[in-house]
């Protein structure tokens, strides 16, 4: 970057300056340490403002939820999230008042799980309502996250490099769940259930009653209603319009008496409908339209009630989200949601949220078919295991036609970095196209389910559970390869599969795959040293399933494939690529190709502006 260059933009506000060079953008402060000083001191005392600003809006919003007829707030609500949603463009625009659309939908569900049916007054106005309450989610979002989050962040923060990065970890672990919805994709949603709950027939029979085939066509239903169900519906009397308007149009012209009413014309359509036999579509597209068709899971799924109590709170059930404890009713408390997707109103099932849906089925069924019993348990996890070593195996042969891929593997080797004894030691799978070698061990174990504000330690542990041991698994194995020329692997048996030799790959990835998306903080792993999260010196590639999915669907060819994965463990080397995606890998890799050169180039230039001279530094005006 050259020094004198003029910038294309530039920003000022109090201390801050900021300028962009194409994509390029240089931010500095001109605090002096004093002033700094004060302004973080000033934002941590604003931290009881914030919070009582969030308990007046919540208890606000809870009022004017239970002043409106559950049922009847809760199909508002979808509806005008919807048009919030909506755009008359190819790709929907995402604006604040559509986000709190979202949210507002989940707390509705929230609040009602957690609201004694008595407490429902019917007295509410619903549009002036429902437009109120997304309001106040959204400042109760807000608010959390930029003023009281920022203010406990820097009142728990000291001068320790590992307090410090601990802080900010749990900061970005709260603020994705209090905001991120829509862990995967849409399009991926039915193969992610198929492929972990297809192989779980038995244990969904034992638990649910019904099929995992039968389970998984009723998710999909449920889906299909909630994202295509009203647009399918206003397209079908479109159509019965255009099929019966002419035939009205006629009737009307040789009608010998004048129809002089709404309801006669009303009545001769509804004539002309059931002569031609499309009175039942009529009554289906109605029931969307204007009842309760799109969220009715009974007429949806056909599922039994069995199976829909399970995974169902009534009005009221929920005891520990609205109580009389500090932050009742706050979005970083594990919501009802997460926990059972569905509603029980007056004896029916309903579900409004395709989020609270997608985002936590497949662990909201384990927890159900865990808990009836060990049987049941130890069935889930038998078949959890083959499910979880052999479905990223069928996504790599996907993107490497003609691999070779091996799974279940053993071999004698020290089990733990010290031990003199060789024991047998396991390995998920291997990858072997031309000269990469793909080491892969996956976790099934569950990310923390609770909210990261109650129960941070849980998280950090899962980053060690889905991180860190499958890692150390991997390297294990690495540490086997480079033991000798060549080595020996075997499987369960403990007979001869075939033997490898390290210098047939001279590129070499270590793989811990986790079938739950937290890239927001596997896409900078190596950020994770100051918390204690080491791998040794090979770099380690953590990935999820969903990611997966991407590679797959992105990289078409697979020598670019093989490529990229080269430029990405490059990336694992240098701290100065942080991203928050998995996502933001590939997108940098489509546009600059050895991005972490890219990278480094633009830390070097930035770095020679910040170390010039106060009155040299001509790259800000």
């Amino acid at each position: 970057m050259a020094k004198h260059q003029k910038p294309d933009d530039y920003f000022r506000r109090g201390p801050i300056e900021m300028a962009r060079f194409g994509k390029a953008i240089l931010m500095r402060s001109n605090w002096d340490e004093e002033d700094h000083r004060n302004y973080l001191n000033k934002v941590i005392e604003h931290g009881p403002i914030s919070e009582n600003i969030v308990d007046s809006a919540v208890s606000e919003a809870i009022r004017l939820v239970r002043r409106n007829a559950p049922i009847e707030s809760l199909r508002a609500a979808y509806h005008l999230m919807c048009m919030e949603n909506s755009s008359a463009g190819e790709e929907p625009e995402e604006t604040e008042e559509s986000v709190q659309a979202v949210h507002g939908l989940e707390f509705i569900h929230n609040v009602i799980a957690s609201t004694k049916p008595e407490q429902f007054t019917d007295t509410g106005d619903m549009n002036e309502d429902l437009p109120e309450i997304f309001r106040l989610v959204g400042t109760i979002n807000r608010t959390v996250t930029r003023e009281f989050l920022a203010a406990e962040m820097l009142r728990n923060r000291n001068d320790s490099e590992k307090d410090s990065v601990l802080e900010e970890f749990r900061y970005q672990a709260i603020n994705h769940w209090v905001h991120v919805r829509g862990e995967r994709y849409t399009v991926h949603e039915k193969e992610n259930l198929e492929d972990l709950l297809l192989g779980q027939d038995e244990a969904i029979r034992l638990t649910l009653g019904l099929s995992s085939v039968e389970l998984l066509s009723g998710v999909n239903k449920i889906i299909g209603a909630l994202t295509i169900g009203f647009g399918d519906a206003v397209l079908e009397m479109k159509e019965i319009d255009e099929l019966c308007s002419p035939e009205f149009l006629n009737a009307v012209a040789n009608s010998k008496n004048e129809i002089s009413s709404v309801e006669e014309a009303v009545n001769l359509m509804h004539e002309i409908v059931s002569k031609r036999g499309l009175a039942e579509r009529v009554t289906s597209a109605q029931q969307i339209l204007q009842g309760f068709g799109l969220f009715d899971l009974g007429k949806i799924t056909g599922w039994s009630h069995q199976c829909l109590s399970r995974l169902s709170w009534k009005v009221g059930e929920v005891d520990d989200f609205l109580d009389d404890q500090q932050f009742s009713g706050w979005p970083t408390r594990t919501t009802p949601i997460s926990q059972r997707p569905f509603l029980e109103i007056d004896s029916r099932y309903y579900c409004f949220s395709v989020f609270g849906l997608c985002d936590h089925f497949y662990r909201v069924i384990e927890k159900i078919v865990r808990s009836r019993g060990e049987e049941t348990k130890l069935l889930w996890d038998r078949c959890e295991k083959e499910i979880t070593e052999t479905v990223p195996l069928k996504y790599f042969e996907t993107l490497l036609p003609g691999s070779e891929t091996i799974h279940d593997i053993y071999y004698r080797w020290m089990p733990k970095a010290g031990h003199a004894k060789r024991e047998w030691c396991e390995l998920d799978g291997l990858v072997l196209c031309g000269n990469h070698l793909i080491i892969l061990e996956v976790k099934a174990v569950a990310f923390a389910r609770k909210s990261p504000f109650d129960n941070f330690g849980a998280h950090v542990g899962s980053f060690e559970s889905l991180i860190s041991k499958p890692s150390i698994q991997g390297l294990r194995f690495l540490e086997y390869l480079q033991s000798n020329k060549e080595v020996s692997i075997y499987d369960k048996a403990h007979k001869l599969v075939r033997s490898l030799r390290k210098s047939d790959y001279s590129h070499i990835t270590v793989c811990a795959l986790s079938i739950d998306a937290f890239t927001e903080i596997t896409s900078k792993l190596q950020h994770l040293v100051p918390l204690g999260i080491e791998f040794g010196a090979h770099p380690v590639l953590p990935l999820s399933l969903d990611d997966l999915r991407v590679y797959r669907d992105v990289f078409t060819n697979p020598y670019r494939f093989l490529h990229f994965l080269e430029q990405r463990m490059k990336s694992s080397r240098t701290l100065a690529v942080e991203l928050d995606d998995e996502l933001d890998h590939i997108g940098l890799y489509l546009e600059h190709n050895d991005y972490s050169l890219h990278a480094e180039d633009l830390k070097s230039g930035l770095r020679q502006v910040h170390g010039l001279p106060e009155e040299d530094r001509s790259i800000f005006p």
